[in-house]
């Protein structure tokens, strides 16, 4: 139990929650999902597009079409 400004808050585990994040990529309509390591998660917004989601679980993401994010290695220089 914490007590923080004279109240007391009672602090349990943290529940679990799907993390995946399954977004359709607006240039070409592609099912990619991210993972929370993954390089552009933070930057990946889950929209209001019929098929975004959240997933808790890979096989999830899968089973629904999305595949798995590239990850990015910046432009070539010639």
């Amino acid at each position: 139990m914490i007590s923080k400004g004279g109240s007391d808050a009672r602090v349990g585990p943290l529940e679990q929650y799907p993390c995946i994040k399954c977004n359709v990529s607006l240039r070409d309509s592609e099912k990619i999902y991210h993972l929370p390591f993954d390089q552009q998660y933070d930057k990946t917004v889950i929209g209001h597009h019929k098929l975004e989601c959240y997933v808790a679980t890979v096989e999830e993401a899968e089973r629904l079409g999305f595949r798995r994010a590239f990850r990015w290695h910046g432009v070539a220089v010639t």
